[in-house]
């Protein structure tokens, strides 16, 4: 597996980021790689943050996925290889769906990007800023699993997944003022959004793997009592979980509610777009 893992990543590097290696010369290396990179048609540019942008929405699903979505939708697939290829290609559309709306977040608050410029104008500023706004969304998902026990239960599992969601989004949006708005005063950070300085994923990242060591190998103690779960123990919350997945059954109600959901999915969708102008314009994060 590790053998199959090592070729795999190899093959996503030369697809992904080659090509960003060979225009980093001067003249670009036109023999030894894809110059210029085969995405700058529909990246408007040649650098290689447009793949670093949806490969960390990608890891920030992926997380998603495994810790406040408990899987779900995919666990309820009864076959293991169409709940692991489904599981897998709908990780990538998730991905692709944030990282181009976040992408397009951008054009309506700072307006069209200019080729050619610098900093928040500028598309490769803005394909690298998509995967920092994305984790922004995986620092409260992960608290929300590791400290306050995936925080709500004691709904159905849809309705459990939906409210965690709502809470990831609106802590992620207070993150991402907090961050902006004080974090050059507590972190020695250059104040504004896109100084060559200020890169978010670097404290971000930092404390979302001490909270990893800390929840893995710590049990969260000291905070929590260092009582590890027993196998039995395991075994009853596995069983718990396979009883929740098995209660979704296909109902009048469960259409009615998938229905609504999408209306109002794609309400929200285009209010936000509508408002997002608006608060930025009312809003300033950063004092002048």
């Amino acid at each position: 597996m590790g053998v199959v893992t090592f070729f795999i990543s190899t093959v996503v590097y030369f697809v992904t980021m080659h090509s960003h290696m060979g225009i980093l010369y001067y003249p670009w290396q036109y023999f030894t790689s894809i110059a210029p990179p085969y995405w700058e048609t529909f990246a408007d540019t040649v650098s290689g943050n447009f793949h670093v942008s949806w490969i960390m929405c990608c890891t920030v699903v992926v997380w998603l996925l495994e810790t406040i979505w408990e899987r779900f939708p995919f666990c309820m697939i009864k076959n293991t290889a169409l709940r692991r290829l489904s599981a897998f290609f709908g990780i990538i559309a998730i991905a692709l769906a944030m990282h181009f709306f976040f992408y397009f977040v951008q054009e309506l608050t700072y307006g069209e990007a200019i080729r050619g410029t610098r900093r928040d104008a500028a598309p490769d500023w803005r394909w690298l800023h998509v995967g920092e706004m994305a984790i922004f969304l995986l620092v409260p998902a992960l608290f929300l699993k590791f400290y306050a026990g995936n925080w709500p239960t004691k709904f159905s599992l849809p309705v459990n997944v939906l409210a965690r969601t709502g809470i990831t989004i609106v802590s992620g949006i207070v993150l991402y003022y907090v961050y902006y708005r004080f974090g050059h005063l507590v972190l020695g950070t250059q104040k504004g959004f896109s100084h060559p300085q200020q890169f978010p994923m670097i404290p971000t990242i930092w404390l979302i793997n001490i909270w990893l060591v800390h929840h893995w190998f710590m049990d969260n103690w000291p905070g929590w009592k260092m009582v590890p779960k027993t196998a039995e123990e395991m075994a009853a919350d596995e069983k718990a979980h396979e009883a929740q997945v098995a209660d979704i059954k296909w109902s009048p109600t469960l259409g009615f509610g998938i229905g609504a959901g999408a209306v109002l999915g794609l309400a929200l969708y285009f209010i936000t777009i509508k408002l997002l102008p608006v608060f930025y314009n009312i809003i300033s994060i950063i004092p002048q």
